[in-house]
């Protein structure tokens, strides 16, 4: 099975990655957390303040489409150019982290509309930012 599919266009190269054990277990482990999330969120909130949750419906919806994205290493948008099958692989890997993390983001953002502290949210927020810088620094040096 190839892990890596390349389509020559008309300006560029599309990579597409293949499913693997790993992308299946983060998607499984998104859907788990997501589904164990909204179900709390929702028992849990009054019907006058679900206009509050929009944000954590958002949130839940850009960590659906990183995931679909990490099978597209190409359309994210990252300072450095990917250009190597192990880049690709490393590219889809950093998606699918972020948008696990953006679902945990949103568990901050549904702690803090109940008045629990912001703590979560802020490291959630600076986690983030560190994979994001951490994996563009491997994503440079798998040259």
């Amino acid at each position: 099975m190839k892990l890596i599919r390349l389509f020559k266009g008309n300006s560029s190269q599309r990579v597409v990655l293949s499913r693997t054990l790993e992308s299946t277990i983060f998607e499984m482990v998104f859907l788990v957390l997501a589904i164990a999330f909204w179900a709390s969120v929702l028992t849990i909130t009054e019907y006058s303040s679900y206009n509050k949750l929009i944000i954590c419906l958002i949130l839940t919806v850009v960590g659906v489409v990183l995931l679909v994205s990490a099978y597209f290493p190409q359309s994210v948008n990252m300072p450095v150019t990917v250009s190597t099958p192990r880049q690709c692989v490393l590219a889809g890997r950093m998606t699918r982290v972020v948008a696990i993390e953006m679902l945990l983001l949103a568990v901050g953002e549904a702690l803090y509309q109940h008045g629990v502290t912001h703590l979560l949210l802020v490291s959630c927020s600076i986690m983030i930012i560190i994979t994001c810088i951490l994996f563009s620094v491997f994503i440079y040096l798998a040259k």
